[in-house]
């Protein structure tokens, strides 16, 4: 499905940038006379096929997109959170005081409440993060075309995340990834 997705927007994209070619091509080349009205038409043709291409560039990848992402730190409680072995839950946090996509409300004083002062303060100025219960993080990948429209429109991508099988209840894992609005989405 998004292959004809991506296969659409490559068109419109060539279609663009041969219209833009054409009409340079015409106004400036072919007829001699100095037509203002032309060569302005084929400029803003020119500029329009440009951000185009920069807004629509980033949906002609059909596949998923494999992030990098590090382990910023592991938090251990003394008390387990309420996940038992076999579940498995991670959640994206993208800005803090907002609701996000998901059903979390991210705030680093209710955190710091329910896991205690050794919470950190994340930087969401420059960085997203990624926080597994329980579960190592394997692999963190997203599509373009997959995002979290219930009960809206958010903006935020689904992500798919790997989690390892070793499984305690104790330990939180947090990652650290370049800023992008992603989250679990089930």
């Amino acid at each position: 499905m998004h292959f004809w997705k991506s296969f659409i927007v490559i068109a419109i994209l060539c279609a663009a940038v041969i219209v833009s070619i054409s009409l340079i091509y015409g106004s400036f080349f072919v007829k001699k006379s100095s037509n203002i009205k032309a060569r302005v038409i084929a400029a803003i043709t020119v500029l329009c096929t440009i951000a185009s291409i920069l807004f629509l560039g980033k949906y002609t990848n059909p596949y998923d997109q494999t992030l990098e992402y590090e382990q910023f730190l592991i938090i251990e409680t003394d008390s387990p959170h309420s996940l038992v072995a076999g579940q498995r839950f991670w959640h994206g946090a993208y800005a803090e005081n907002v609701f996000h996509a998901g059903p979390l409300f991210y705030s680093t004083e209710s955190f710091k409440a329910r896991y205690g002062d050794n919470w950190p303060e994340l930087d969401f100025s420059h960085y997203s993060y990624i926080i597994t219960y329980g579960q190592e993080m394997t692999s963190l990948s997203y599509n373009v075309w997959n995002t979290i429209d219930v009960p809206v429109y958010t903006g935020v991508y689904a992500g798919r995340v790997e989690l390892s099988d070793e499984f305690d209840p104790c330990k939180i894992y947090i990652y650290q990834i370049s800023k992008l609005p992603i989250d679990n989405y089930p």
